[in-house]
């Protein structure tokens, strides 16, 4: 004897006809539970590079003030020990802001880029180092931190959040351009010798400045361009 639908009991042909709805709604409802979950991850990924690339900024931030400063210290342009201590104070803050910040391998390996800090303090505040010295400590920490910067760029996920990461990371490098070239610049307007391969890197840095400064406005969104030149401002820069 042939089974058919037809032949089935009233209640049990209403509830397979109902279970077919029902099973496509609870499909459905699971897709979009895994897509929310996705786009959760995908969030939670971007926000933590998002923290992570903040906290590599300020740091490399507060290294070049600490390198501008060391370095008219060691000229005698007016600032003094307790100025120095406390930008010392504050680059400290943030490099433990970044080690806490991230995970406990990753940290380790940021923490290392700083070994020679507190020896490269001590040498300037005894005036027992050149400022062409000190130049090359801060710029091999600064130059870690832009590579790190650099790595984290390119894991972006899509091409907006990509593009975004490295504008940021351009107008960094261009900030590292220009205060190489201040303190070259500096150390020669105190009477100290500026040799041939000196001004042979000014001139590469200004270049590098002019290149990444380019690539920023290329990728930069039109807000960051529109507070960028509300900010710097001026008869000098031209817009």
């Amino acid at each position: 004897m042939k089974w058919r639908f037809a032949d089935l009991p009233v209640r049990t042909k209403f509830l397979v006809t109902l279970a077919i709805p029902v099973s496509g709604m609870v499909l459905l409802i699971g897709k979009q539970m895994m897509s929310s979950l996705d786009r959760r991850d995908v969030y939670l990924y971007i926000s933590g590079q998002a923290r992570s690339i903040e906290l590599l900024s300020n740091v490399i931030h507060e290294l070049q003030k600490e390198y501008a400063l060391c370095t008219n210290y060691l000229a005698g342009r007016g600032v003094k020990e307790p100025r120095l201590g406390l930008q010392f104070v504050r680059t400290d803050e943030a490099i433990t802001a970044l080690i806490k910040g991230t995970e406990s391998e990753e940290g380790a390996k940021r923490q290392n880029a700083f070994n020679g800090l507190g020896v490269l303090r001590q040498r300037v505040m005894d005036r027992r180092t050149l400022s062409g010295q000190v130049g090359q400590s801060y710029r091999a920490m600064t130059t870690v931190l832009l590579d790190d910067l650099t790595i984290t760029a390119k894991l972006a996920l899509d091409p907006v959040t990509k593009d975004r990461l490295y504008a940021h990371m351009n107008l960094l490098h261009a900030k590292e351009a220009m205060s190489i070239v201040r303190s070259k610049v500096g150390r020669g307007l105190v009477g100290e010798p500026l040799l041939n391969t000196d001004m042979a890197s000014i001139s590469l840095q200004l270049a590098n400045y002019e290149s990444n400064l380019a690539l920023f406005e290329r990728d930069a969104p039109e807000e960051v361009l529109a507070e960028y030149r509300r900010i710097y401002t001026g008869d000098t820069i031209g817009f």
